[in-house]
């Protein structure tokens, strides 16, 4: 007999929330998705995620974007994750048990490994060396093509090391040449407009802060208000998966 997967834990707030009409500002009432099982989500993100198609991934700190990212990023091919902190163990160690190879120098027409952690040499804290070093990585991802690449913290590329420039390239012109941009923040107000304009895909987690739903859910269309009141409310762990394009959206947890 083959045993079946343990169904998803709800907690009481989760399995209040499914089906909740809930009124907004100005007395619009909006209805949060019940809960959909992650293998089910996993199957729809298999036969409509297509390559090329970014992804923004909004959530508080330890809120399981991470990990959700990692079980997401099970989808593509070729994979290269951008190590731009510290050795971090909720980061790095997931990945590498999933076959994830560190290199600290690397060039995408290197076909050895197809997930890789690119974490360049030298000081982390020199900015020079480091916006040199992924700034050449997008640079020839662009080129190449067919890479899905996965940054756990936007602002640090887009702020810390100044790259914005070169991050919405990405966004506005390499989902032309087969690149998948997946990226991740804790604050939406902070990360470059064309991650949030020219993605398809949403995660969405709890925010915090009022400016930060707003800014997370700027182009949502018609799922807006429900993404605003939602990301006020979800339990930890948590999340809607919102695809404006075809105006869905899904609530679920990865277990």
């Amino acid at each position: 007999m083959r045993l079946r997967p343990l169904a998803p834990i709800r907690t009481p707030s989760s399995e209040a929330l499914d089906g909740l009409e809930v009124r907004r500002r100005g007395g619009q009432i909006v209805r949060i998705p019940p809960v959909t099982p992650w293998p089910d989500i996993y199957r729809l993100l298999e036969a409509r995620w297509q390559i090329g198609q970014h992804m923004a991934l909004f959530a508080r700190t330890r809120s399981g974007k991470t990990t959700a990212a990692r079980a997401m990023l099970d989808i593509r091919d070729w994979v290269v994750v951008f190590g731009t902190k510290p050795r971090d163990k909720e980061l790095y160690d997931g990945f590498e048990r999933k076959g994830y190879v560190i290199k600290d120098r690397w060039d995408p027409e290197d076909l050895t490994d197809n997930r890789v952690i690119f974490r360049p040499g030298g000081d982390l804290l020199d900015v020079e060396f480091q916006r040199k070093a992924f700034t050449q990585a997008l640079n020839r991802i662009y080129t190449v093509g067919g890479w899905t690449v996965y940054i756990d913290e936007m602002l640090v590329l887009s702020q810390d090391l100044g790259m914005e420039r070169v991050v919405n390239r990405m966004y506005t012109q390499a989902a032309s040449n087969d690149v998948t941009m997946v990226a991740a923040s804790q604050r939406p107000l902070g990360v470059p407009r064309n991650m949030i304009a020219q993605s398809e895909w949403f995660g969405l987690w709890n925010v915090a802060d009022e400016d930060d739903r707003d800014r997370a859910a700027e182009i949502l269309g018609n799922l807006r208000p429900m993404a605003i009141e939602a990301m006020k409310i979800l339990p930890r762990y948590e999340f809607l998966l919102a695809n404006p394009i075809e105006d869905q959206a899904w609530r679920t947890k990865i277990t």
